[in-house]
């Protein structure tokens, strides 16, 4: 298990929330399972971040391809939104 932190920043699913859809944020890093992820490679170009609490992929909402997309939490669809490189 990874908690991925930037500048004591991590991605935090908000409200520690489970259901699909749930925003993820950039938040002060406090070790709750909301801010820890694990990194599995895809076999693929890229990797994909399982959040432990909720079980879901980090993914970016609605495929956006635009700066400032939001990113959620969603069952991993096999889709190239739910890739990361790492």
């Amino acid at each position: 298990m990874i908690a991925h932190t930037v500048s004591g920043k991590a991605f935090d699913v908000a409200g520690g929330g489970t259901n699909n859809g749930t925003a993820v944020h950039l938040w002060t890093g406090n070790g709750t399972t909301a801010q820890r992820w694990i990194v599995y490679d895809t076999g693929m170009t890229g990797y994909k971040l399982k959040n432990v609490n909720s079980g879901k992929t980090l993914e970016v909402a609605k495929g956006s391809k635009n700066n400032g997309a939001l990113l959620q939490v969603w069952p991993d669809n096999g889709t190239t939104t739910h890739r990361w490189i790492i």
